[in-house]
C-alpha cells in the first residue's frame, strides 16, 4: 500500500483495485479500511488530471499488447529448442533435423520480433513519462495540492510500520538467546525486521535508504529505520 501511494507522487498511477479486496477484509488495518473510500477518491483525481492525454492510453494499450507478443515469441521458441532435444535425446536425428532446417528459416525474423517487442515497451513508457511529466509541470498547483495529501497519507502508514517493526524488535530481543537463534525461533521477527520496499520518493521519516536507484532502476529501497 506504501509503495503503491507513494507511486502516485511521481506520475505511476497503479491501478489500486488489486489491493481493495485486502483493505475491504481489514487485512491492511481498521483505520485504512476506514479511510479507503477518501483516499480513492485522491487517487483517482490525480489519474484524471492529465485526462486530455487521450493518446497515452493508446500507448500504454500498444505497450501491453507488445509485452504480451514478446511472451509469445519466447514460449513458442522455448517449445521448439525442447522438441529439437526431444527428438535429438530420443536418437530421431530426422525429426530433429527438420526442426534445424525449420529454425534455420524463422530464426531471424522471430529474433527481430522479439527484439522489437522487448526494447519498443521500454521507449513507449519513457514517452508516456515524459508527456506526464511534461504535463505535470505545466499544471503544477493542481498535481501539488493532491500529491501533498497522498505524502501525509504515506507517512502516516509509515509511522504505523514503524511503531510495529519496533514493538516486534523489543519483543525479539526479550526473549533472544543463541540457541534459539541457531534453531531459527525468531526468524520471523528477523524477517519483519529486514523487510525493503521500492519508493521513488524519500522525504518521509523513520524510513533509511539501503540502495539507490541507478541508471534503469528508477526506485530507492528503503527499510523502517528501527536505530542500531
Amino acid at each position: 500500500m506504501i509503495v503503491l501511494l507513494d507511486g502516485y507522487r511521481s506520475l505511476n498511477y497503479a491501478d489500486p483495485r488489486r489491493i481493495e479486496g485486502l483493505i475491504q477484509q481489514g487485512r491492511l488495518g481498521k483505520r485504512l479500511r476506514e479511510d479507503w473510500w477518501e483516499i480513492r477518491k485522491i487517487l483517482n483525481k490525480l489519474a484524471a488530471l492529465p485526462s486530455n492525454l487521450r493518446y497515452l492510453t493508446t500507448l500504454a494499450k500498444i505497450q501491453n499488447y507488445l509485452r504480451a507478443v514478446s511472451q509469445l515469441i519466447s514460449a513458442a521458441v522455448l517449445l521448439i529448442v525442447a522438441a529439437f532435444f526431444f527428438f535429438y535425446w530420443g536418437r530421431n536425428p530426422e525429426a530433429a533435423k527438420q526442426i534445424t532446417d525449420i529454425l534455420t528459416y524463422i530464426a531471424p525474423p522471430l529474433i527481430a520480433m522479439l527484439a522489437v517487442a522487448k526494447i519498443a515497451p521500454f521507449i513507449i513508457s519513457s514517452k508516456i513519462s515524459k508527456a506526464l511529466e511534461n504535463y505535470r509541470r505545466e499544471n503544477l498547483e493542481r498535481f501539488v495540492e493532491l500529491e501533498n495529501r497522498i505524502k501525509v497519507i504515506v507517512q502516516q502508514l509509515i509511522d504505523s510500520l514503524s511503531y510495529e517493526t519496533m514493538k516486534r524488535k523489543r519483543a525479539a530481543e526479550k526473549r533472544r538467546n543463541p540457541q534459539q537463534e541457531e534453531e531459527g525461533g525468531i526468524s520471523e521477527e528477523r524477517r519483519w525486521l529486514e523487510l525493503k520496499f521500492d519508493l521513488m520518493n524519500i522525504d518521509y521519516r523513520g524510513i533509511k535508504v539501503v540502495k539507490w536507484p541507478g541508471k534503469i532502476k528508477k526506485y530507492y529501497t528503503v527499510m523502517i529505520d528501527v536505530g542500531d
